[in-house]
């Protein structure tokens, strides 16, 4: 059955993941776009935090070294899709929007005890946005729509090991190589309202992407007892150029462009430009500790609960960002970005593959919740985004497997009303579904005959 579903979802990933639209922020108008926060339906009901986290149930894609602590034979397939509502609001007006997307998609696989190797795609920047706004010059109105589009996404493949590993301790090392490719185009279209005498302009720059990027993890897990044990985890994603085709182009016409533009005239067009961006370094330090109910010789009678704490601060050095295009600087300025995180994740049965008929469902699922807050770039202003998040998971115990549905919702602000500035209130969505083999399931496996 799981098989079944891992290969109808593999087939349905080219179509899921082109022309995706994640974003409809009016700040990824600068830059190459808005930077992804990575998250999932696991991670999102806790604040996001997860750099601190291993679990054999769950592969966490935040910490690159945190893989070989899946179980044994136990490879995980994991995928999410979001959804945002969004309300802005600035000094002139409001509007709303909605978005759906797949967020993140991957397989994990444990081997030779110590290793685990990962495939996955994930955005990793985006833009999209559509606004206007008005002036009146000799008696008639002039619109000016501002509109952007596109991003960047990443094909990772991961390589962990533990270099240490027994009852007490384990230690981890890890990697992403990345692929990043996509592509974003920013627009200004200038119309006048009344008159069809008057030219209007549509002015263009797009952007291809493409490059290489790399993300290094750490964890260690110290196990204080049976019953508790305390984690930490460090991430750091080294700093890197990507190659950039740049095409700017400027086209006058009169009409209508949507619908029957005439007279069409291009004043100037660049052709493709070379060019590159530096994309900066990414740090990241996280934190856990996680205690369990005691066993004893009524053990069948009891709830063997687990608590879970975790806490991460994240920084990247979007100051250090730089463009050229055919080797001139384009002067674009960045803020730093930060980010704090901080989840508490209960479960009042963890074993919840055990079939005593006193324990309930409701008691083997996972309840979440946390807090996170940040400081953005939106060009060269830090923007504040912060939020209350909660969670649900679900075990799926088909045919004695882990896998598990896991649903994260929060409840955030981003920005602030301000005469140049608009804030946005937004009701965000994770559903991630995690797949893995189940008792009778041969996912690599290997069988001998005698």
């Amino acid at each position: 059955m799981h098989k079944k579903i891992l290969a109808v979802l593999i087939l349905f990933i080219p179509v899921l993941t082109i022309a995706q639209v994640t974003t409809n922020s009016p700040y990824s108008q600068f830059g190459l776009g808005m930077w992804k926060e990575p998250i999932d339906g696991v991670s999102l009901g806790r604040g996001g935090a997860r750099i601190g986290l291993n679990d054999s149930t769950y592969a966490n894609i935040h910490n690159p070294a945190s893989l070989p602590y899946l179980g044994k034979g136990q490879p995980l397939f994991s995928f999410d899709l979001s959804t945002r509502f969004s309300n802005f609001e600035s000094a002139s007006g409001k509007s709303s929007d909605h978005l759906v997307y797949l967020n993140s998609i991957q397989i994990a696989i444990p081997f030779a005890k110590r290793f685990a190797l990962a495939l996955g795609m994930k955005p990793v920047i985006s833009r999209g946005y559509d606004f206007k706004t008005y002036e009146v010059i000799a008696g008639d109105s002039l619109r000016h729509s501002y509109m952007g589009e596109g991003g960047v996404q990443q094909v990772y493949f991961n390589f962990s090991a533990a270099i240490l590993k027994n009852e007490k301790n384990y230690l981890a090392l890890g990697a992403d190589l990345g692929y990043n490719f996509g592509n974003t185009t920013n627009s200004k279209r200038s119309d006048w309202i009344n008159s069809s005498s008057y030219f209007n302009g549509l002015y263009t720059v797009n952007d291809r992407i493409r490059g290489f990027s790399l993300n290094t993890g750490l964890s260690y897990q110290y196990t204080i007892s049976k019953y508790s044990s305390f984690s930490i985890g460090v991430t750091y994603a080294m700093p890197t150029y990507w190659k950039t085709t740049s095409l700017e182009s400027l086209v006058r016409y009169t009409g209508d462009y949507d619908i029957s533009p005439a007279n069409i005239d291009t004043i100037f067009s660049t052709g493709e430009l070379g060019g590159k961006v530096f994309i900066p370094q990414r740090i990241g330090f996280g934190v856990g500790y996680e205690i369990r109910a005691r066993e004893d010789s009524l053990k069948s009678r009891l709830l063997m609960h687990r608590v879970r704490i975790l806490a991460d601060f994240e920084m990247m050095s979007w100051g250090q960002y730089k463009k050229e295009v055919n080797g001139i600087p384009v002067n674009e300025t960045y803020s730093d970005a930060m980010y704090a995180r901080f989840g508490v994740e209960y479960t009042p049965h963890h074993k919840f593959l055990d079939k005593s008929p006193s324990i309930k469902y409701l008691s083997k699922m996972t309840y979440r919740l946390g807090a996170n807050y940040g400081q953005i770039p939106g060009g060269d202003t830090r923007l504040t985004d912060f939020g209350m998040t909660f969670g649900l998971g679900f075990p799926i115990p088909f045919n004695r497997s882990v896998s598990s549905l896991n649903i994260g919702m929060k409840i955030g602000q981003q920005g602030e009303i301000g005469p140049t500035s608009i804030r946005e209130r937004y009701i965000g969505v994770n559903v991630g579904i995690i797949l893995s083999p189940g008792f009778n399931d041969k996912w690599f496996r290997k069988f001998k005959y005698d």
